[in-house]
């Protein structure tokens, strides 16, 4: 159902005024947001994922994530 959905989805990480930032997986937020990382000095194909919405499951891989950005 939809409930495991949103247990495997925790977090958002989104594209915030040219900054990557946490929301939560229903798009609420953001919780955090990561200044040292400008979404436009990443890969274009992170900034399109990004401006979409990347989902994260857990803080494991939201750390791997932040440091695949650069943090």
């Amino acid at each position: 159902g939809s409930e495991m959905c949103i247990r495997d989805r925790r977090y958002l990480l989104k594209d915030s005024g040219g900054h990557v930032a946490l929301y939560t997986a229903d798009g609420i937020g953001p919780l955090a947001t990561y200044d040292d990382l400008y979404t436009r000095l990443l890969p274009e194909s992170d900034v399109l994922a990004l401006q979409q919405g990347v989902f994260v499951a857990d803080e494991a891989e939201l750390q791997r994530r932040l440091e695949d950005y650069g943090l």
